[in-house]
């Protein structure tokens, strides 16, 4: 997981990565989220921060999805 948080902008700055980092970190899912918080809190861009919203919100419905349909529970004994 950190590795993916540290391309994906929260630790270091994209600006400060090589450009085919830059790519791989956009295509990320803490990418948007990180730049919809960004967007929102310190510059105030509120319809960026829904776009971002709106890109990762149906990634996070289809992992939900997916884990609900592989993930078989049952009573305990």
């Amino acid at each position: 997981m950190f590795p993916v948080l540290s391309l994906s902008g929260s630790v270091f700055p994209l600006e400060m990565m090589p450009g085919f980092l830059q790519a791989f970190a956009r295509i990320l899912p803490p990418y948007y989220v990180n730049e919809g918080l960004r967007a929102s809190v310190v510059f105030v861009h509120n319809m960026t921060a829904l776009h971002n919203c709106a890109t990762i919100g149906p990634l996070a419905v289809v992992v939900f999805v997916v884990g609900r349909m592989t993930t078989k529970w049952e009573e305990g004994t």
